[in-house]
């Protein structure tokens, strides 16, 4: 599909908000279902009425969380080196700070966020998050799987980068897949299943696939060479 050089809208994630797992408007209680949910980190808020909440969905290989606090917040994660995370912002506006880099984010974009020694994401107020965590043993197999991928794995450093930007025709491609996730996902009715197994890792693949083809050092020479 052509996009013109428009930038992908907000992803549609509004079947998540079945999925609740909290709301309210303590945020140390709200800490501690997202750090069992996400990751341990520290929480510093400014000045308002926090209206936090949480709600998520897993698949077998991934999990996926709408998150909010209703304040503007500055948050410091422990590091992670067994899954990298993706931000991706459905309202308000998010800055990464990640192993030196700044990055900021609206809605439209996204981010692959795998810090190797600092991590600290500012949010507005007005900031709602999906959030999707992907462990990196699902990368790496699906780096196996493509052959120019694997003659360049150095399993002795990351696969992945710290952070990396996710827009434009990249960032269209990636809301296509991950709608198709969320939708692959939604129950149609209370107690009904979920899509099919089969579809479900189908979708899991493309999007580490996807997110891959965003990494420059598996895919610079595949782009010199004209492949």
């Amino acid at each position: 599909m052509p996009t013109f050089g428009l930038e992908p809208p907000a992803v549609n994630a509004a079947g998540m908000y079945a999925n609740a797992v909290f709301e309210g408007k303590d945020l140390c209680e709200s800490q501690a279902y997202m750090q069992r949910a996400i990751v341990e980190h520290e929480v510093r808020a400014g000045y308002g009425r926090a209206d936090a909440a949480l709600f998520m969905r897993s698949t077998p290989r991934l999990q996926l969380m709408v998150l909010r606090y209703g304040v503007e917040v500055e948050i410091t994660p422990r590091l992670f080196d067994d899954f990298s995370l993706v931000q991706v912002p459905l309202r308000g506006a998010t800055r990464i700070h990640c192993d030196g880099e700044a990055l900021d984010l609206t809605p439209g974009q996204s981010a692959l966020v795998s810090p190797r020694h600092a991590l600290k994401i500012l949010w507005s107020s007005e900031c709602e998050q999906l959030i999707v965590r992907i462990p990196n043993a699902l990368f790496h197999q699906a780096a196996l799987d493509h052959m120019p991928w694997r003659q360049r794995l150095d399993m002795s450093k990351p696969l992945i980068s710290p952070v990396t930007l996710i827009d434009g025709d990249a960032g269209w491609q990636w809301n296509a897949l991950l709608g198709a996730l969320l939708t692959a996902t939604e129950q149609q009715a209370p107690g009904a299943a979920a899509g099919p197994p089969a579809w479900i890792a189908h979708c899991e693949q493309g999007l580490a696939v996807h997110l891959l083809t965003q990494q420059r050092h598996l895919n610079d020479r595949d782009e010199r060479a004209g492949t």
